[in-house]
């Protein structure tokens, strides 16, 4: 089956992703599944720690960060380790964001213009399929 990557934690003050994640990763059952789901409540660990937006050892914004550089910041190494080699593994990738501790964010889903129509209409496909 296809590969899903599921990630939170971009910025370290945003929650909800962290939460709904680790809730998800300890209630998915692998005989129900079909294919590989790769789950990453925190990806800037660090800025999770601190409960701050940024990275506290860099000062980094890892969503500002992409695609990163692997001799880089340490932030820029996170970006750049998601860019080269878990992306490239999945057919599916979704990182959960929201306001943070200083911002109020209606509800929405998001994806990107793409050069790959085909794979920017599944995008958009996923994106709807949140409502």
């Amino acid at each position: 089956g296809p590969t899903a990557l599921l990630s939170g934690g971009n910025h370290g003050d945003e929650y909800e992703g962290i939460t709904a994640l680790l809730k998800l990763a300890n209630r998915l059952q692998p005989e129900e599944m079909r294919g590989r789901v790769i789950i990453v409540p925190m990806l800037n660990h660090p800025a999770v720690l601190n409960g701050t937006r940024t990275s506290p050892l860099d000062g980094g914004n890892l969503n500002r960060a992409f695609p990163g550089h692997p001799a880089g910041t340490l932030t820029e190494k996170i970006a750049d380790y998601l860019t080269r080699y878990l992306v490239p593994l999945c057919d599916l990738a979704l990182d959960i964001h929201s306001g943070g501790r200083t911002l109020d964010l209606l509800p929405f889903a998001a994806t990107h213009r793409m050069s790959d129509r085909g794979f920017e209409a599944r995008c958009l496909a996923a994106a709807t399929a949140f409502g």
